[in-house]
């Protein structure tokens, strides 16, 4: 297999910005996910009993709601009181489905892959790396924490795309 560059999946595959720097490369989240319950597959369908989607809060907003493990990570994180940045908060009881902000395709005769980025991974969270053909869209994957809870910046880029032309 020949490994694409980023300098090539800006040029060739849709959705790069106007420097041609790929938003192919990096995945942000677009929607997150908790997900809980019994979960069926059968024929190529599935169905799962309880999903919930999750909203990213500010500092404000997590002190309303009495989740004092939040105000503690983002004070030493050095976020002021006043910020309106937003984060998700991940916690070690449940598994996550993200669907990636970026619509992005993979070219005819090429490979994708999905992998979580390493700042991603430094702070305890894993993310289920995927696979994806030229005929399907990259629509997102699963997160779970080894540690207990763990705020995701609303904007973070938290995955890659890597691109490969399989030998013939």
């Amino acid at each position: 297999m020949v490994h694409r560059s980023t300098d090539w999946i800006g040029e060739h595959v849709p959705g790069s910005d106007a420097l041609g720097r790929p938003y192919s490369e990096e995945l942000t989240i677009g929607r997150l996910y908790r997900q809980r319950g019994d979960a069926v597959l059968a024929s190529g369908e599935t169905m799962r009993e309880k999903r919930s989607e999750i909203d990213p809060k500010t500092w404000y907003e997590y002190r309303q709601h009495g989740r004092s493990d939040a105000d503690t990570l983002l004070q030493r994180f050095g976020e002021d009181r006043s910020s309106n940045r937003r984060f998700y908060r991940l916690d070690d009881e449940d598994a996550f489905i993200v669907r990636f902000e970026e619509d992005t395709r993979v070219p005819e005769g090429h490979v994708g892959y999905v992998a979580p980025k390493e700042s991603l991974l430094s702070i305890g969270v894993h993310m289920h790396g995927s696979f994806v053909g030229a005929d399907e869209p990259m629509t997102g994957g699963m997160l779970y924490l080894e540690d207990k809870v763990a705020l995701v910046g609303e904007d973070a880029a938290i995955a890659e795309l890597v691109v490969w032309e399989p030998d013939h």
